[in-house]
């Protein structure tokens, strides 16, 4: 799920934005328009994460779940949202990086169409987790069946 070319154009990326927030701040010497560009930074990051397509990297697991999947969408806001659980937890950093970090390397919000061993098609919102040992790990947050 996570490709050599994905990391490369996030590095690119990071290093676009430092460097474009160092030229404003010696050229212009107006440290304050940093703040536009992070937004920016972070609306690329989030948009690249979003077009990222990942179907041909959990068919064989939802297969195993007994789901054969047809199509792939990225979640809306509200979807994302539904039946979402906010937790305060204590944090414990190792390297200012939170341990709950290290379970997973990636994490995606996912529509799935998928159609089930019995011919029933369904739309599956799910949670996507690739760990750090390359497997998969599938959350079916809400399941909704399509008239046939």
């Amino acid at each position: 799920m996570v490709t050599i070319k994905d990391i490369l154009i996030e590095f690119s990326i990071v290093l676009l934005w430092f460097f474009s927030s160092v030229i404003v701040i010696i050229l212009f010497g107006l440290p304050f328009l940093t703040l536009p560009l992070f937004i920016l930074f972070i609306i690329l990051k989030i948009h690249i994460k979003r077009r990222k397509q990942i179907l041909d990297f959990v068919k064989d697991d939802f297969q195993k779940l007994g789901y054969q999947l047809n199509l792939e969408r990225p979640t809306t806001f509200k979807e994302f949202f539904k039946k979402a659980e906010l937790e305060v937890l204590p944090v414990i950093l190792v390297n200012d990086v939170p341990l709950r970090r290290y379970r997973y390397m990636r994490a995606f919000r996912r529509i799935f169409t998928a159609k089930s061993k019995d011919g029933i098609i369904y739309e599956l919102n799910t949670f996507v987790i690739h760990k750090w040992n390359s497997e998969n790990k599938i959350e079916i947050i809400d399941i909704k069946r399509f008239r046939n």
